[in-house]
């Protein structure tokens, strides 16, 4: 798994089109798969499960999120889910260390 992450404008999509590039000309096989952050699935999942609003009126839900983002708690877990997808990125860059033997089956 090859994942891109970035703001806006950053050079995603031009990086992951380079990596497709070199696939199709190595004849390997892949799959692309574009998901926004916050809507993948899994973030979905656990969106569904963590947030406290459910049930809230639209007012209820603006005024719920607007001070989850002004509390310093709250702020500190959302940072560590970043940090948690972050590490399981690296822990997967970890495994496949040479990503060039793994996946082209060439050497270095």
């Amino acid at each position: 798994m090859i994942s891109f992450s970035g703001i806006d404008g950053s050079g995603k999509g031009t990086q992951i089109a380079l990596v497709e590039e070199f696939f199709r000309n190595n004849s390997i096989k892949y799959k692309t798969i574009w998901a926004r952050g916050s809507w993948t699935p899994g973030i979905e999942f656990v969106k569904k499960i963590v947030r406290r609003d459910r049930g809230f009126s639209e007012e209820q839900k603006a005024e719920y999120r607007k001070e989850a983002r002004t509390n310093l708690k709250k702020q500190k877990i959302i940072l560590m889910g970043l940090l948690s997808f972050v590490w399981v990125n690296f822990s997967a860059s970890l495994y496949c260390k040479d990503l060039r033997q793994v996946f082209v089956n060439k050497d270095p």
